[in-house]
């Protein structure tokens, strides 16, 4: 855990009860991405896939609608930073599903939402060649945003760049870093440990759940000192709310520890107020050596080699995952 400037507060709180644009992509921020694609008219010479292999994906025939080129780049909340470019063919094709996957429901991969236009392209480097590193970077971001595992904790939890929120039967319990906090990956997965040992005590008395977080806590964040109670006030989702809290100095008081008690609600407005959705960069197993969506684009590695994939339907809406993946599998075939 790193010294700060200012102060660091753990708190913990426990309640009882597609189409890609064509233009130029400006210089990327951190934990923002830019992605910059040109579309121009041509025969489809050099394409990964046929119409017939696109068709049978997306559920029905498609046609060559000329080669695409472009590229993507970005950096995630812990500096990961990732740069790649594509060459490739778009197609456009049916406004509804009409291919049987064999499921029953008489849909195709597409789930008949129809295709308004898909673009099929290789990962290649400045001269056009075969190049995979741009997907490792990718790889390396999405590893990077899987943060802490939390399998097993509670009932249900999710993480943000500095917080925990986890639903434990009737107990809601939230830990997070207060303003100023640099947690690191290490950190945040140090947090997590805490937070289990803190959840089987099955106590709510603050004082108590203090008492434990001092022993939980690792050797590298001590000496801790004494507690201090005390109450605050905080405001998610609309809900103001006072709870008692208590506070441990770590690290010779460069920074703190602080352990709360709330009403059930605040886990509901926590929820309010974090939004907490997907990833924006996920694995997804048994596609090709490795295969990734990140920013409903479906991007496979095979080998020496990788592709991306991404469409939109005739409404703009993105393609869905079954679909995405289904011309994933169809770029496997190919790339192998």
């Amino acid at each position: 855990m790193r010294r700060l400037v200012g102060v660091w507060a753990v708190i913990l709180l426990v309640g009882v009860g597609t189409a890609a644009c064509g233009g130029d992509a400006d210089e990327n921020a951190a934990g923002d991405s830019a992605t910059t694609t040109t579309t121009a008219a041509g025969d489809g010479d050099g394409c990964l896939l046929t119409e017939e292999a696109v068709g049978d994906s997306v559920g029905g025939p498609v046609t060559a609608a000329g080669p695409v080129a472009g590229g993507s780049g970005g950096s995630g909340a812990g500096g990961a930073d990732y740069g790649m470019t594509w060459e490739g063919c778009a197609y456009t094709g049916p406004r509804s599903g009409s291919v049987d996957d064999g499921d029953g429901d008489g849909a195709g991969a597409g789930g008949g939402d129809g295709l308004g236009e898909v673009q099929v392209a290789e990962l290649v480097d400045d001269a056009g060649e075969s190049d995979v590193s741009g997907f490792d970077q990718l790889a390396a971001l999405a590893a990077e945003e899987a943060g802490p595992d939390l399998r097993g904790l509670g009932d249900e939890a999710f993480t943000d760049d500095t917080e925990l929120v986890v639903r434990a039967g009737a107990t809601t319990f939230l830990l997070g870093f207060g303003p100023g906090a640099e947690p690191t990956v290490d950190d945040l997965a140090t947090l997590v440990e805490v937070g289990r040992g803190l959840i089987a005590e099955g106590r709510t008395e603050v004082a108590a759940l203090c008492d434990a977080a001092v022993g939980l806590v690792p050797a590298d964040w001590q000496p801790a000192g004494e507690p201090v109670t005390g109450t605050a006030d905080g405001l998610a989702g609309g809900l103001d709310y006072t709870y008692d809290t208590c506070t441990v100095p770590l690290l010779d008081g460069g920074a703190e520890l602080n352990v709360g008690v709330a009403a059930a609600d605040v886990y509901d407005a926590r929820v309010i107020a974090e939004q907490p959705a997907d990833d924006d960069t996920q694995t997804i197993d048994g596609l090709g050596d490795e295969a990734l969506l990140h920013e409903d684009a479906l991007y496979v590695k095979v080998g020496a080699r990788a592709a991306r994939v991404e469409g939109e339907t005739p409404d703009g809406e993105p393609l869905a995952r079954a679909t995405l993946e289904a011309l994933g599998q169809a770029l496997v075939d190919s790339l192998s």
